[in-house]
């Protein structure tokens, strides 16, 4: 150990990596920290932390490594490159698809915005695959692949969860922080279309609206909305500062889930939410929830989309979609597809 208490990439004992890991990458940068082994009761604990919080925030896993790494994505990608046995994409062998369930869940949420105040709300989807757990340091390998995004996750024996995000849910430093508005999505070659599309903007408003509702009192500066490329897709962005006294964790409680993966009004978005048949099967997800990175007085959380989640059990990605009234099911569901393939062109095959 470092007097810094960080290691080198060189220093890295693989089967405790593999054995238990977070990983997060800096907003704006290509900077990459890299967490790993138990905790220990030596300054690291605590000086760095790991956070993966559940949709509705009521689960929670923290992780305290007993080892850290500051490192680059080129750098991390050429280190992996020479101890990797193989670097082949797993081959794709699909198992059940929840695109039935989704339907229906559409189907029930179009009734209830006939009949309450309820103006959007996110649905979620599900597709398996027939694979082994795979290694997530080849996981990671392959995440860094894509052009953009911000690489997350964590893993260990019980669950994983792996992605890039193009989403960062706030980023603090001391009092100041800064949170963003991204929903409204298309093929980045309709991108234009986004900024006159009534939909869309509609959908995009009404996040900017649940985030500084969330705030309450809170001064919030709302920036001009403008457009976010992201690999095949295009967003609508707006960035959103403000300054609170309040600590980073309360700050992501009061955020998650944003209405960008929730809905709005926030309450009868839970409601509804949590009666779909989905959330009847899987109950508390940790998609879309938010993975927050801790190092001394900074600290910053992603969104945790774009991902590949697995257990000892079974492997799977999931995708959401942001439903208001004029949404049509068959756009929805092209929607989902496209965002689970950007996943799964990364990982397999």
């Amino acid at each position: 150990m470092h007097k810094n208490g960080l290691e080198t990439l060189n220093e890295l004992d693989l089967d405790q990596v593999r054995s238990q890991g977070s990983v997060f990458q800096l907003p704006d940068t290509d900077i990459i920290y890299l967490g790993w082994g138990t905790p220990t009761d030596g300054a690291l604990s605590h000086m760095a932390e790991f956070s993966l919080l559940s949709f509705f925030a009521n689960e929670e896993i923290k992780y305290l490594p007993g080892q850290l790494v500051k490192t680059s994505k080129n750098e991390l990608l050429t280190y992996l490159e020479s101890v990797l046995a193989k670097t082949e994409k797993l081959k794709i062998i699909l198992g059940i698809n929840e695109e039935e369930i989704y339907a229906q869940d559409f189907e029930a949420l179009k009734l209830v915005f006939s009949k309450s105040d309820l103006k959007k709300c996110v649905l979620k989807s599900r597709q398996f695959y027939q694979v082994d757990c795979p290694d997530p340091l080849l996981i990671i390998y392959h995440l860094l692949q894509a052009p953009k995004g911000l690489l997350y996750g964590h893993w260990s024996q019980e669950f994983t969860m792996l992605g890039m995000t193009p989403e960062v849910l706030f980023e603090k430093e001391k009092s100041h922080y800064k949170t963003m508005a991204l929903a409204g999505t298309k093929k980045s070659e309709q991108k234009e279309e986004l900024l006159s599309d009534p939909k869309e903007r509609e959908e995009h408003q009404l996040v900017i609206d649940d985030i500084v509702s969330k705030l309450g009192d809170t001064q919030c500066k709302v920036s001009e909305t403008k457009l976010l490329d992201y690999n095949q897709f295009s967003h609508l962005y707006t960035e959103i500062s403000f300054t609170s006294p309040k600590e980073s964790h309360d700050i992501l409680k009061c955020l998650t889930p944003t209405a960008a993966l929730g809905g709005y009004p926030s309450d009868l978005a839970k409601a509804f939410l949590q009666s779909t048949s989905y959330h009847q099967k899987y109950g508390e997800t940790f998609f879309g929830g938010a993975f927050q990175f801790k190092l001394d007085q900074w600290s910053c959380a992603l969104v945790n989309i774009r991902n590949i989640q697995w257990n000892q059990e079974q492997l799977w990605i999931e995708s959401g979609t942001g439903i208001v009234n004029d949404s049509v099911l068959a756009k929805e569901i092209s929607e989902i597809k496209l965002k689970r393939k950007s996943i799964e062109e990364l990982i397999f095959e």
